[in-house]
């Protein structure tokens, strides 16, 4: 387009414009004179830019002039109809290579299924059997797996590694240090170590179902409870604790007067 003048640019313009209304569409005669009276200039003038616009405006088809627009549209169709006729020619030797493949025995890639043990009798068998000491029957131990929750073979509750642990026919705590009291009686001082030792241990037994793995965490939270709750020791108790057989009810009456007898006695009124 750089080669054309201003002149001859307007022409070809023209002459690109009308070709969309011809007959066929994109199409222009091949006659020099109505060429020149499309791009509306003259005779001598079109004689003149005429080799140097014809071929920028298309090529001769069947006597008229067809313009680059629709020679590069059919050339678009025609490889787009190449390119989808490979696809379809690719695509059946495509189904047919995966037709051929799925006929054919693949190895598994499914993992491979563990093979069960088998349970002899013995196993199932709760009772220990006696051992045959008969050198043609060799001995077979039956006997059943000890159960964890049990506890151990000495009897005694709870995990070793936390020192204190439970003696359920005693009916005490074991291991429990004199450096374990001294600490104890610092921390809970309102407490009475023997006496709530004791009281856990009781519940300890009573209740064999909850038993314990650590007994000094069990026996730390009970000493806090207890410490929380005022003590258990006969010089921490206050008037206000509640005495054996008062019901609620006289229990608040009894505190309420107390705290305005205490009330009068500091104001110095009593």
């Amino acid at each position: 387009m750089s080669i054309l003048n201003r002149t001859e640019l307007g022409c070809w313009f023209a002459l690109s414009v009308m070709s969309w209304s011809e007959t066929p569409p994109c199409t222009l005669p091949i006659d020099d004179s109505m060429l020149a009276l499309l791009a509306n200039t003259g005779s001598t003038e079109w004689g003149a830019m005429r080799g140097r616009i014809i071929p920028l405006l298309g090529r001769e088809v069947g006597g008229r002039l067809q313009t680059w627009l629709i020679v590069r549209y059919e050339e678009s169709a025609a490889y787009l109809a190449q390119k989808r006729a490979s696809a379809s020619k690719g695509g059946s030797t495509a189904q047919a290579l995966l037709k051929q493949r799925s006929s054919t025995a693949r190895p598994s890639l499914d993992p491979p299924v563990p093979v069960p043990v088998p349970v002899h009798a013995h196993v199932l068998d709760p009772k220990p059997k006696t051992q045959n000491t008969d050198a043609a029957h060799p001995a077979v131990s039956a006997a059943k797996p000890a159960n964890p929750a049990a506890g151990p073979p000495d009897g005694l509750w709870g995990l070793p590694r936390w020192g204190i642990r439970f003696d359920p026919n005693a009916r005490e705590f074991v291991g429990i240090t004199d450096y374990d009291r001294a600490k104890w009686a610092d921390t809970f001082p309102a407490v009475d170590l023997d006496g709530e030792i004791r009281k856990a241990a009781e519940w300890c037994k009573a209740n064999a179902g909850g038993r314990k793995s650590n007994y000094r965490k069990y026996l730390t939270g009970w000493l806090t409870r207890a410490q929380d709750q005022g003590g258990s020791k006969p010089s921490n108790r206050t008037g206000f604790a509640k005495p054996p057989g008062e019901t609620h009810e006289e229990r608040r009456e009894r505190i309420m007067a107390e705290m305005l007898k205490h009330d009068a006695e500091r104001n110095g009124s009593v």
